[in-house]
């Protein structure tokens, strides 16, 4: 159990990048390695078990919901 307190902080990680506007050029892959993944296969597995979702699934339902926050 241990071992997932990183994996988890890396997520968290991933998730605020996702939807930070500052971060929308980047690519998913680049989002995963600068919140510490070493591969892209890594993260959208470990992404996707903790989260639910895949990274671009999360990436496109925070936009909608940000969308229409805003309107």
């Amino acid at each position: 159990m241990f071992y997932r307190l990183p994996e988890r902080k890396k997520i968290t990680q991933a998730k605020l990048l996702l939807v930070d506007p500052h971060y929308s050029k980047y690519t998913i892959t680049a989002i995963g390695l600068e919140s510490g993944f070493n591969s892209k296969s890594t993260f959208f597995t470990v992404f996707k078990k903790q989260v639910g979702y895949t990274p671009v699934q999360f990436k496109n339902s925070t936009s909608i919901t940000n969308q229409l926050n805003k309107t």
